[in-house]
């Protein structure tokens, strides 16, 4: 049996399993930083100082910030994060090696803290933005496709320090422009993304770790995957698609945006039209005197569909929350 051409075999990792640099070019600090090595018999342990100053460390799994806590690395563990492989410094040797495998697809996540290192700030790292890019170079230069996740266990701390653990709707604002940024900078390089890795797992843990598990534990579960799903809704919106639509009686093709909107695809007619489908490619018109013009008008059209479906999505979102409150 042969695997067809288009078929994609490839390996998968993540920002924090692999990239070690912690620390490293402005990346801010995220949970998995401060987790413990482990082995069968011993759990990994989140570390922090407790509100008395004092040195603590509590299992990982079904793990709560102590209140007046913050977390902190301690001298005397091992972080396996810390490390991991030293993908960041050594991303080209990995590729290369890839590819001898026989690579054509690499999942990977790009780590939240090493864009924007507490979540919260106006404009990205710059260096975390040319690190990426330079893997996604990397990764094309020997025909390897990316496939991307934007969160994969790697909150900044900050933000769960401040917020909780996606505890507050700020979240969607600061996740929405990370995403932003990510698809901006990446334009043409990555082409297939992932939201969030394992997102089940949000409950599917404390089910099965969750011995003593209480009703308010699982309201901040729900809380927090509560609002991830706006986020999804707002990603799979964010650049709503483009499409010519039926040939009209004088053989031109009116434009139209089409919109997804709670599971359904609602398109927004434009007044604009194109002679052919040729004049027509990948979003713009193209082979046009006015191509300028018409884009401009284009642009116009699909920030208007964005900003009505952003309302939509959280109009929709919040009266689902208040009925559940």
């Amino acid at each position: 049996m042969k695997f067809s051409e288009d078929f994609y075999w490839g390996g998968a990792v993540a920002a924090n399993q692999c990239e070690g640099a912690w620390n490293v070019d402005g990346r801010g600090m995220t949970r998995t930083d401060v987790t413990t090595g482990g082995t069968v018999n011993t759990p990994r342990m989140v570390t922090f100082i407790d509100k008395d100053g004092n040195k603590q460390k509590l299992p990982n799994h079904g793990f709560k910030l102590p209140e007046g806590a913050h977390f902190a690395v301690f001298d005397d563990e091992l972080y396996p994060n810390h490390d991991g492989i030293d993908f960041y410094h050594h991303y080209k040797e990995d590729i290369a090696l890839l590819k001898e495998m026989g690579f054509k697809m690499f999942r990977m996540s790009i780590s939240w803290s090493r864009i924007y290192p507490k979540g919260i700030e106006e404009t990205p790292n710059q260096e975390g933005i040319e690190f990426y890019r330079d893997v996604f170079k990397e990764l094309r230069k020997y025909n390897i496709e990316p496939l991307v996740t934007i969160h994969h266990f790697d909150t900044p701390i900050y933000l769960v320090e401040k917020y909780g653990d996606w505890q507050d709707r700020q979240y969607i604002e600061f996740f929405v422009k990370y995403c932003k940024t990510v698809f901006t900078e990446y334009k043409g390089l990555v082409k297939y993304w992932l939201t969030f890795n394992e997102i089940n797992n949000t409950l599917n843990v404390i089910n099965m770790f969750g011995n003593g598990t209480t009703n308010e534990d699982y309201k901040k579960r729900l809380t927090h995957l509560h609002y991830q799903f706006i986020v999804e809704q707002i990603m799979a919106n964010l650049f709503p698609t483009i499409v010519p639509g039926k040939i009209l009686r004088d053989n031109t093709h009116k434009i139209r945006i089409a919109l997804s909107h709670n599971c359904e695809t609602r398109y927004i007619v434009t007044d604009l039209t194109v002679n052919s489908i040729q004049e027509f490619k990948n979003g713009y018109i193209i082979k046009r005197a006015d191509t300028s013009y018409l884009n401009s008008k284009l642009r116009n059209e699909k920030l208007r569909s964005d900003t009505i479906r952003i309302r939509l999505s959280f109009v929709r979102a919040i009266m689902r929350f208040a009925l559940q409150c």
